[in-house]
């Protein structure tokens, strides 16, 4: 019996110190330290009345709201903090196109919900130091009509970019065409502070999906066929609201060479008049 109370005890010892480092070990911090101070950086740099970051406190970043890693290295593969700006996300009705031009507000137009977003005078570089991200979506929020920044263009494992509605304005950076592993790219907007000058850039998202350019100025943007024939990959593509008219858009309209794969294509609420 003093054999058996002796192995009871010891197994029940062994049990006790199993269970602490399995629970030691989920308390452990999978946070890359660099990326977690990258992602301090970020909070430190944009104005968050709503506390849309509140989370982002203590040594885990992988347990931040919108924040979520690699399980095996602890690196931020994902960051998704989608904003709610009223402002920036002004909707017009789609069954009378006549109220874009209407300076009248009507509160029926806005969007459901209260504002919660993040207020800064630009996107900080501090971001960039996420080398692995696959997944960055920075809508809705308000960048201060800043320029989108070329490091975006270094972030070359995002297979998903939406920063629509976000701010930005200036010229498209053709550094975004380093992004071969693109399969989503969200740069729409409901003004035109975005524009593009050139649209080879595009050339080099050869794995592009989904394209909306919706409220982006492309009346001047050189190589625009490259955007209707030169993705193979797209599904969709939207292209409202762009300025486009018979003279720029209709000479590289060709419907024996239309992308083969597209599903749906918006050219909506831009100047075309009569057939192609």
């Amino acid at each position: 019996m003093r054999g058996m109370g002796f192995h009871l005890i010891f197994a029940s010892i062994f049990s006790l110190t199993t269970i602490h480092r399995c629970l030691g070990a989920q308390n452990m911090s999978l946070c890359n330290e660099a990326e977690r101070l990258s992602l301090f950086k970020f909070k430190e740099s944009v104005y968050d009345e709503s506390g849309m970051l509140s989370s982002w406190v203590g040594s885990d970043c992988c347990q931040w709201s919108g924040v979520h890693c690699d399980a095996a290295t602890g690196s931020v593969v994902s960051l998704r903090l989608t904003g709610q700006n009223i402002w920036n996300n002004y909707y017009f009705p789609e069954s009378n196109p006549a109220d874009e031009d209407s300076s009248t507000e009507n509160e029926d137009n806005y969007p459901v919900g209260q504002d919660c977003y993040l207020i800064s005078k630009e996107l900080d570089s501090s971001l960039a130091e996420l080398r692995n991200l696959t997944y960055l979506d920075l809508s809705g929020n308000d960048f201060g009509k800043s320029p989108i920044p070329e490091f975006i263009g270094s972030l070359k494992w995002l297979s998903y970019l939406n920063l629509s509605n976000a701010g930005f304005s200036g010229i498209i950076p053709s550094h975004i065409g380093n992004l071969s592993k693109l399969e989503i790219l969200d740069l729409s907007a409901r003004n035109q502070y975005l524009w593009a000058d050139d649209m080879a850039w595009v050339f080099s998202l050869s794995l592009l999906k989904h394209l909306n350019l919706s409220g982006v100025d492309l009346i001047r943007a050189q190589n625009i066929d490259m955007v209707l024939y030169m993705i193979p990959s797209l599904v969709e593509l939207s292209l409202s609201r762009c300025s486009l008219n018979n003279a720029r858009l209709g000479p590289y309209l060709n419907l024996s060479r239309l992308l083969p794969n597209i599903q749906y294509l918006d050219l909506s609420k831009n100047f075309f008049q009569g057939p192609f």
